[in-house]
Formats: C-alpha cells, structure tokens, sequence
C-alpha cells in the first residue's frame, strides 16, 4: 500500500485551515530524467550536499533565470496521514497485546500436559524397571528349583523325610505364582501407564495447534506493527508518501542530508531546486532496488543525469536513479526486479563529472512530481550511526562478494 496526500490540515494555536500541495512547474532545463509526469534535474556541477538551505520562507524565492517559486508546501507535514498512521500502530499494539492474552490459557493447558506426561514417563521408568526386578527374581527362583530338583533323591535318601520335600516344594510353586501375579500386575500397570500416555499426547494436539496458530497471527501482526511503526516515523519525519519494505538504495556505509529545495545552479538558465538526496558513496558501490518492480527507461542522457535508470515499484511509486557508472547485471528496460537486487553502480556521471561520486535519487509517488526522500530514507536507515561524506567516500567500492547480485541485508533472499 502506498499513501500519496494531496493535502495536508495544520492546525496550531488557531483553528484548521488546509493547504493543498501543489505540484512544482518543471524546471527549464533540458530533459535530464526518464519521461515522467515532471522533468526533475540533478544537482548542479560542483554542488555538494553541503550547499546552504533556502534562506526565505516565503515560498517566492528565485535563483536565477527560469527557476520557479520554491513550494514550501512540498516540506509540510501531512498531519492527517500522520494521524492515521498513528491509530492503526495503536490498532496494531492492541491486537498484539490481545493476541499475546488469548495465549495465556493455551500455554498453561499445555503446561499441565507436558508436566503430566513427564509424570507418566517417570512412572513408566519405575514400572519398567520394577518389571525387570520381578523377572530377573522369578528367573533366580527357577534355576534354583531345578538345581534343588537335581539333588531331590540325594536330599530324599538323607532325610527320610519325604513330607518335608513336599511342603517344600509346595512353597516353592507359591513363590513363583507370586511372582508370576506380581508380573500380570505390572503389566496391567504398563498397558495403562501407556493409555494414559496416548491420551495426554492427544490432548496435547490441539493445543499445539492453537499455540502454533496464534504464533502466525502474532507473527503477522509484528510485521504489521514494524511495518506501520516506520510509516509513523516516516510521516513524523514528514514524508509525502510511505513504501512499505521500501530500503536504502546504496548498500554499504553511505552519507546522506536532507537536501531537498536547496539552490542548484542558481543564476543560470538551468537554475533549479534540488527535489531529490544525494547519498554519498565511492565509485563502483553497488545500488539496488528499493523495493520489487520493473526497469523503466535506462541509459546516459549526456545531460545532467549521466548514466542513469528509472525503477518503477510495484507500489506504483518510481524512482530515478542518476550519475551511475554502470548497470547490474541483467538491467535491461522491463527487467523485473526484487527488492535488493544490483540495478547499478554509483558514479559520477552527468554533471557529477569532476565532483563526489554520490548517487542522486527521487522518489516520485505514481510516477508525479518528486517528494523529498529524505524521509524515507532516514526511516530506513533506522538508528545507526552514520559515517560522514569523508567517510563514506573513503569506504569501499563494491562491498558485495563477486558475482553477488542481491544484497539480503534488510530484505529476503531471491527464490530459485
């Protein structure tokens, strides 16, 4: 799902009031992007991302010949899709926190099974071990018997006392059939220690069937929750639009600042406002998609852009990446892609040429005008420190292993 506002309601210390975002005039400059619904330039030739903000507020100030009143609007925060963002992560935290009780009694059940089932087992030991006993003595008994028996005569001669011999015996075969009830017991006894068994791993099923259910409901709703939880922080950060899964285009150690509407190429005829980032990396890093979709149009412009490609994402939002020194293996025009996939190299390229390697990327929600992607490239970036330009610049070029074309930081592994 991808929301796109075209307005936005502020209300501070007076009572709501609405401004409607309006789309920029393109710039008159020469076409430096793909075919899109707005021409959006790249940074000027020398300019840097340390290049001074706008200095006005008034939503009229002009750099040069040919450029248009900045939008300030396009820097708003859309408090209503902020708010909205906000009670489906309070949904959200409910059916978790409700989902997380409805297991409660599950668990105990489970618990007082798995606790009578060590019980029965411990019988079973016992049983099985008192069953060993019984015949290991009732064995004893038995040759010692026959061994009697082979002496009978021998006793018999020397007693005279062949009443005796018999009363003798007589306790003998007791003993044995005491034994023998004694075994007849404890089989009894195993056959139903077993029963019980089976009954407790019965009753066990369908508890680990709830469990394991509710285990997947909790699961998607914990992707729900971090899913809404970054549109929150991204609408906080005051983004115009939100990507779910949407990740960093650069893979590896990347500078980046908020850049967008700072003057480019103020004073000449190419004079224009900065609608994208510049993410910092050195040549050869590789970029990837940031979210799954298809290769728009690709190649160098011999313009501003340089080398550079359009990626339009299954959520409808596209993207523009430029300056680039090469493509990712496969990117062809209508190559399907995933999220993570190599679709190129930073460079510089264009205008880039001469200055920092850095990759300038847009952020265009259903192919329109540009929205600043700060915001969602911050969301994405989470809390990890980030290098300086220094250090970015300094790091390495590639930073996958050769012949790696996906990058599985952040997103799943490609299928077969």
């Amino acid at each position: 799902m991808v929301v796109v506002a075209t307005a936005i309601t502020v209300g501070v210390a007076m009572p709501a009031w609405s401004v409607e975002v309006a789309a920029q005039p393109p710039a008159a400059v020469p076409d430096d992007t793909a075919t899109s619904s707005s021409s959006v330039p790249a940074p000027g030739p020398g300019e840097s991302t340390t290049s001074l903000p706008l200095d006005g507020e008034a939503g009229n100030e002009s750099g040069g010949v040919g450029q248009t009143p900045f939008d300030l609007a396009s820097r708003m925060t859309l408090l209503g899709e902020l708010a909205a963002a906000r009670g489906r992560a309070a949904r959200l935290e409910t059916q978790v926190l409700d989902e997380l009780a409805s297991q409660t009694p599950w668990l105990a059940r489970r618990q007082d099974l798995l606790s009578g089932n060590d019980r029965v087992s411990q019988s079973e030991r016992t049983n099985a071990a008192s069953t060993a006993a019984t015949r290991e003595s009732l064995r004893r008994q038995v040759v010692a018997t026959f061994v009697r028996g082979d002496r009978r005569q021998v006793l018999l001669g020397a007693l005279q006392d062949p009443e005796a011999m018999s009363r003798g015996e007589v306790f003998l075969d007791a003993l044995r059939a005491q034994r023998s009830n004694t075994l007849d017991e404890l089989a009894k006894r195993s056959a139903g220690l077993s029963a019980l068994a089976t009954q407790l791993s019965s009753d066990l099923r369908p508890v680990e069937q709830a469990l394991s259910e509710s285990a997947a409901r909790l699961n998607q709703l914990e992707v729900a929750r971090t899913s809404t939880n970054a549109e929150v922080q991204a609408f906080a950060a005051g983004s115009h639009v939100y990507v779910p899964g949407f990740r960093i285009p650069v893979v590896g150690p990347v500078n980046f600042i908020d850049s967008w509407g700072f003057p480019r190429m103020a004073g000449t005829p190419k004079a224009h406002w900065h609608e994208g980032t510049d993410l910092m990396a050195p040549v050869g890093r590789e970029l990837v998609a940031v979210e799954p979709g298809r290769i728009g149009r690709l190649g160098n412009d011999s313009g501003l852009g340089g080398e550079r490609l359009w990626l339009i994402g299954s959520s409808g939002t596209e993207y523009y990446y430029a300056h680039l020194s090469g493509y990712g293996p496969g990117i062809v025009e209508g190559a399907e892609v995933i999220a993570g996939q190599v679709v190129g190299y930073v460079g510089a390229t264009g205008n880039a040429s001469g200055g920092s390697a850095h990759l300038h990327f847009e952020v265009h929600p259903g192919g329109g005008p540009a929205v600043n992607p700060y915001p969602l490239l911050i969301t994405a970036w989470g809390s990890v420190s980030m290098p300086s330009e220094a250090e970015a610049l300094a790091g390495p070029g590639p930073v996958l292993r050769p012949g790696e074309q996906f990058s599985t930081v952040g997103v799943e592994a490609p299928g077969p």
